[in-house]
């Protein structure tokens, strides 16, 4: 079984400026070019050429990724978690898992749990863990995820686990895996953001996010988040 635990010094802090003058400059170029798609197809109507309305419906929506992409791209170097108040943890947990409960098993939690967090990133955040566990497993492989409150030096903390029993991450990859757009997988436009943007949420809200995997066995991603007692 091998270890990795995120890193915002080694895993995003050296492509933050970076990354952030990329978004500006891709943000001039999608808002130029919405505004032009939106002109042509508006001179198209007027002129009655049907023929063109499906590929310019086509170049909006590619468009639209790439402003997806941009804004995901922005969340995931330049993001702050500044908007944290007690939150109940089982809420963020079921808009987490919304759509997907039929390849997870839920551990029933608590409603009295609570948690300082910035909800929608802390939603994020769960969702990106639990859509990379189902990527990792198998058609018919459940994906356990689970929430308890524990006691860490002497605070209560939520320990949140997500466990699949998929292939598991080769040892070699290990130390990649919080790298952005590192992935041996697809999904959409957006390769290899999922578990670096988790750790970074994570990052700012106090929290480590830690991944343990044995090759052809299965992987258990795990964190702890300082509880809000009520």
């Amino acid at each position: 079984m091998q270890t990795e635990a995120f890193s915002y010094e080694r895993d995003m802090a050296p492509l933050a400026y970076f990354a952030g003058r990329i978004c500006h400059d891709l943000n001039n170029l999608i808002t130029s070019s919405m505004g032009a798609a939106s002109l042509l197809e508006m001179k198209l109507r007027v002129a009655k050429i049907n023929a063109l309305e499906s590929e310019v419906s086509r170049l909006q929506h590619s468009i639209n990724n790439y402003q997806i992409f941009t804004q995901r791209l922005g969340q995931l170097f330049l993001g702050n978690s500044d908007l944290k108040i007690a939150t109940p943890f089982h809420m963020v947990l079921d808009s987490s898992c919304e759509g997907l409960s039929r390849f997870i098993s839920i551990k029933p939690v608590s409603k009295q749990m609570m948690a300082q967090v910035d909800a929608a990133q802390m939603t994020i955040a769960l969702k990106e863990i639990i859509l990379n566990a189902i990527e990792s497993s198998q058609p018919d492989g459940l994906i356990e995820v689970s929430a308890d409150l524990v006691q860490r030096e002497g605070r209560p903390c939520i320990h949140f686990v997500c466990k699949d029993c998929g292939k598991g991450i080769q040892p070699e990859d290990m130390p990649r895996i919080f790298t952005p757009f590192f992935s041996k997988m697809k999904r959409g436009n957006l390769v290899g953001l999922g578990l670096s943007q988790a750790g970074n949420i994570l990052y700012q809200h106090g929290s480590v996010l830690t991944v343990h995997s044995l090759a052809g066995v299965g992987t258990t991603v795990e964190f702890f988040l300082e509880a809000d007692l009520v």
